[in-house]
């Protein structure tokens, strides 16, 4: 087995797409006048769990990634194209919140999805784990952690929209019932 570090292994891209969507949070807070993460949020959900569990993904991915080569030819294709569309739509849905302090956002892409940020996160990990695709240690441990992540983030979701429905009631309960957790079409 090699385990040799790279480059150009798969952490680079693990570690560009975050640092590229983390680096555009900070411009929408300021243009928003407030974070896009709702600090009354942690009332209703464990912070020090729901951090925990995501640098655990984080630091994982990018542990297990230092040894994973990046694969040449249609898999790197196919996994860039998700990565990217995956970190546009976090650019996307943050844009959004730019109208919004202190409101339900319910503009833009939000229209499709409950969660889109979440989706693109999902689509940016779904690249990485297809660029890297190979049968190793590192690639299974990685996947592993994606898996994790999966689980993990749905259940933030599920704390997430119990917060949601305290804080703004019957027009977070209207706006679930149309729109989709994840990804879909808006009911009629």
């Amino acid at each position: 087995m090699d385990l040799t570090i790279s480059f150009f292994n798969l952490w680079f891209f693990v570690v560009m797409g975050y640092v590229i969507i983390w680096a555009y949070m900070p411009v929408v807070n300021k243009k928003r006048g407030k974070p896009i993460e709702d600090p009354e949020l942690y009332n209703y959900a464990n912070r020090r769990q729901m951090v925990c569990t995501w640098y655990i993904s984080l630091f994982g991915q990018i542990l297990t990634a230092l040894f994973i080569p990046v694969q040449n030819g249609i898999l790197f294709i196919i996994g860039s194209v998700l990565s990217i569309i995956g970190v546009a739509l976090n650019f996307i849905a943050m844009s959004t919140f730019f109208d919004s302090p202190g409101k339900l956002n319910t503009k833009g892409i939000y229209q499709f999805s409950r969660n889109p940020m979440y989706v693109g996160g999902f689509l940016f990990i779904l690249g990485l784990c297809i660029m890297g695709w190979n049968v190793s240690v590192p690639y299974g441990l990685f996947f592993v952690i994606f898996i994790y992540w999966i689980i993990t983030t749905h259940r933030t979701v599920k704390k997430e929209e119990i917060f949601l429905t305290h804080k703004y009631g019957k027009e977070y309960e209207n706006f679930k019932k149309n729109i989709p957790r994840y990804i879909g079409f808006k009911r009629l």
